[in-house]
């Protein structure tokens, strides 16, 4: 028998997960998911004036990613909007995004290096 057996149901299928259940991210009430979650508008006073949801904010990270980087690293603990958009960020992996690789930033900086592609 196998270690693992305890695990299945009676007949072997699975049940229906809710929306967001199986990733392990907890949603705010009112947010079925995380492309839900997104549209959120950032009223917060620093970006409140673009009008800009949590996913364009992430989605231009040329104007965004060193303000959203602070995000993560201070709005744990602070509730409201702050702390809003930094669960969001942390439910998107936004700190593990391949595009904003560590070798993609000057060093010590959250500042993204651009590069010019030549045409060949």
């Amino acid at each position: 028998m196998s270690t693992l057996a305890h695990l299945a149901s009676p007949r072997g299928s699975q049940l229906p997960l809710a929306p967001g259940s199986g990733t392990g991210v907890k949603l705010p009430p009112g947010i079925s998911d995380l492309k839900d979650w997104g549209t959120t508008i950032s009223k917060l006073p620093k970006v409140a004036g673009l009008k800009l949801s949590y996913e364009e904010l992430v989605q231009d990270p040329k104007n965004h990613h060193e303000y959203l980087t602070w995000v993560l690293k201070h709005g744990a603990d602070c509730g409201g909007r702050l702390e809003d958009l930094c669960l969001y960020l942390k439910a998107i992996k936004y700190d593990q995004k391949p595009g904003l690789a560590v070798d993609q930033l000057f060093p010590g900086t959250h500042e993204i290096r651009e590069k010019k592609v030549s045409r060949a």
